[in-house]
């Protein structure tokens, strides 16, 4: 929603936001599906444990992003 306020016209921001609701839907739909696909007795149990690990990671991510590249591209000048 801000990415799309920043576009000079009505327009260009609801192009935007469509493309993120694309862009998004694509692997909402994507992943639940492909786990039901996998989801075996062995792999299973781990689900738990992947969701975890993939939200540290992102996490880890995000601060690590923070802390070496704390330049903000839309306040630059």
């Amino acid at each position: 929603l801000i990415i799309a306020s920043f576009n000079g016209n009505p327009l260009d921001g609801a192009l935007s936001m469509s493309a993120f609701a694309l862009g998004s839907s694509i692997s909402l739909f994507i992943a639940p599906w492909l786990w039901l696909k996998l989801k075996t007795k062995t792999i299973e149990p781990y689900g738990m444990r992947l969701a975890g690990f993939l939200l540290s990671a992102a996490s880890a991510w995000a601060i690590w992003m923070e802390l070496t590249h704390n330049t903000k591209v839309w306040c630059a000048t």
